[in-house]
């Protein structure tokens, strides 16, 4: 019995340990070993009730008595059940503790404050990149070139792509994309489009930026001069919610956009359900 007491002890450190350094890896740009550390961390999980349940036959063995076994799996039960919970959701709580999930974190890390600002003001002054989103395997961006919004994937650009040649891309006035966990979000280029190298290294970035940072994309909303960075945090179709931070240079967010509380005199932060407007 004591040994199966330490395989528990080893795996309730174990997998928060492999978590966390999945997620920091997806974030850092190694998309293949971050998802095999969640992966593994994930399969952990799995094995950590059963190895309660283990302990729990070994322990009622050791007792004779009818009445002892029973207030023991009387006691272990309701344990078992928190300790399931607690999995459960710790994949939701590591996640949630590397990145800017509460406003409070956010505004005490002056670095990533100062670096999102800077990047906002530069996507104000460009003006033409409105939006730049990262799904686990790529990024994905739009650039507004006159009247039309055009959509982008990374996955589409190669690293020695030549920028002569014009990109595959799609008119977002032509094509719905559904707001679904359980379908494709996939591109589906409708034109042939040139791209600027200084776009895209700058999409390229701002990617790299958010991901880092743990943001899930960022948008420029250029009539009102204001940069949202957003976090999903869904569970299920309707479930869960966005967590939403807005850069106003002026300081004085417009009557658009609704806020929770104001973080600093540019920074407001606001928490919205998944289907809503901004």
């Amino acid at each position: 019995m004591r040994r199966r007491v330490i395989y528990i002890l080893v795996l309730a450190v174990l997998f928060p340990v492999l978590e966390k350094a999945g997620i920091e890896c997806s974030q850092h740009g190694y998309a293949i070993s971050g998802s095999w550390l969640v992966s593994l961390a994930n399969t952990l999980k799995v094995v950590f009730p059963v190895l309660l349940i283990a302990l729990l036959v070994a322990a009622t063995r050791t007792y004779r008595n009818p009445f002892a076994r029973f207030a023991i799996a009387a006691l272990f039960v309701p344990l078992f059940l928190v300790f399931c919970m607690v999995i459960a959701m710790s994949g939701w709580i590591i996640l949630n503790t590397s990145r800017p999930a509460w406003p409070g974190t956010f505004i005490k890390d002056p670095s990533a404050v100062s670096q999102l600002t800077d990047l906002a003001n530069e996507m104000i002054q460009r003006r033409r990149i409105t939006w730049v989103g990262n799904s686990r395997w790529r990024f994905i961006f739009d650039i507004n070139d006159g009247d039309v919004e055009y959509q982008f994937a990374s996955t589409f650009i190669s690293k020695d792509h030549d920028f002569s040649k014009p990109v595959d891309a799609e008119d977002t006035s032509k094509v719905h994309h559904f707001d679904s966990p359980f379908l494709s979000n996939a591109l589906e280029p409708t034109d042939k489009v040139l791209l600027d190298p200084n776009d895209y290294a700058f999409c390229k970035r701002a990617s790299e930026i958010i991901r880092r940072t743990g943001f899930d994309n960022v948008q420029l909303y250029p009539e009102q001069n204001v940069v949202q960075y957003q976090i999903h945090d869904f569970i299920g179709w309707d479930g869960g919610t966005r967590c939403t931070y807005y850069f106003c240079p002026t300081g004085t967010l417009p009557e658009d956009f609704t806020y929770t509380q104001q973080l600093t005199a540019n920074w407001y932060y606001a928490q919205k359900p998944r289907f809503s407007e901004r």
